[in-house]
């Protein structure tokens, strides 16, 4: 989950909406030659 408004309150080990921007970016940054299909993003805390 990531803290946003959609919660009423943050939910325990959301993640930050930074934390996602920053992988959205890491994907995008990628030379042409790179294709990034998919991206799995959670807290360290949670389990698999």
């Amino acid at each position: 989950m990531v803290d946003t408004p959609f919660f009423s309150k943050r939910p325990t080990g959301a993640l930050d909406p930074d934390d996602v921007a920053r992988a959205v970016m890491f994907a995008v940054s990628q030379p042409p030659h790179v294709d990034i299909n998919e991206i799995l993003i959670r807290p360290t805390a949670q389990s698999s």
